[in-house]
């Protein structure tokens, strides 16, 4: 039997410039097919647990296990507030999910459990030593699911 519930399409985004092509596709995604938007933004681990590192502009929270030390970055949850409120401007039904982790992972686990229909990423243009060294998250991406992955170019950043 034919799956009846609107299509999910999950947007990784670092919410910088250069993820906004991927939101903007994203958004046109949900709109045409009827959909809605989950956006996902995975924070990388800091340091070893136990370790009190943290980046400047941050707040703590308790995961979802309520043990304390995940890092919720203050200045990321309000950009994920306004993207989606600008999806939300645009009829599109939109929710964004801040989760600490490796990128790639966050997003694959992301994806299973709103069943994504489609997953959407932005290029972050990087190459030679340094895509060598930290690997493409696009790629551990599609390696990762079964799903849909669309890569969409985007504003390379100041300084690439």
């Amino acid at each position: 039997m034919r799956d009846l519930s609107p299509p999910t399409i999950l947007v990784a985004t670092d919410f910088t410039p250069a993820s906004r092509a991927a939101f903007d596709s994203g958004v046109r995604m949900a709109k045409e097919e009827g959909g809605r938007l989950v956006l996902v933004h995975a924070l990388r681990p800091l340091g070893a647990p136990g370790l009190e590192l943290t980046r400047p502009d941050t707040t703590r929270f308790e995961n979802e296990t309520g043990a304390p030390g995940d890092v919720l970055d203050a200045p990321v949850d309000l950009a994920g507030t306004d993207w989606v409120d600008l999806a939300r401007s645009q009829g599109v039904d939109a929710d964004v999910v801040v989760r600490p982790g490796l990128p790639a992972a966050v997003i694959v686990e992301e994806a299973e459990r709103v069943q994504a229909t489609t997953v959407v990423l932005g290029s972050g243009r990087k190459g030679g030593l340094e895509k060598a060294v930290l690997g493409s998250v696009a790629e551990a991406v599609k390696r990762g699911t079964d799903r849909p992955v669309v890569v969409v170019g985007g504003v390379p950043e100041p300084g690439r």
